[in-house]
């Protein structure tokens, strides 16, 4: 299992994502601020709809701001809530893992706010499968 790679078309749905759950949104409060039904966000988010309007990428842009690091922001936020939920209940290894590896404690990751954990965890530059394989052999 490898950490996926932000191309193009990914970084549209982690920065949605991201973004999202910095602002501890629904999906249905996004999709009303937006201005698009919900099934749009989620598609997004997922990584299905691939053509987005001018419009919709505007407010989009509006939403999550002008500078390349406010987005990156979000992007790792999205990467690792993303990665928490492929990993499921395997999570807690990968955390095990991050920690053997001296990447960041689980210590300092569990005082962490939720939004800044998975900024942290999506930052990660590591095989996602090395890392819990260091985690399980923890």
């Amino acid at each position: 299992m490898e950490v996926e790679i932000v191309s193009g078309e990914d970084e549209l749905k982690f920065l949605l994502l991201g973004y999202r759950i910095s602002a501890g949104k629904s999906q249905r409060e996004l999709a009303d601020e937006l201005g698009v039904p919900v099934d749009i966000v989620i598609a997004m988010e997922n990584g299905t709809y691939r053509h987005p309007t001018r419009r919709l990428l505007s407010r989009i842009h509006e939403l999550t701001g002008e500078y390349e690091v406010k987005k990156r922001y979000f992007i790792n936020i999205g990467k690792g809530y993303r990665l928490r939920e492929r990993l499921g209940s395997q999570f807690r290894y990968f955390v095990r893992g991050l920690d053997k590896m001296k990447y960041i404690s689980m210590e300092e990751l569990e005082k962490m706010p939720e939004a800044e954990c998975y900024r942290t965890i999506g930052t990660v530059d590591l095989d996602a499968f090395e890392v819990l394989k260091a985690g399980k052999m923890s």
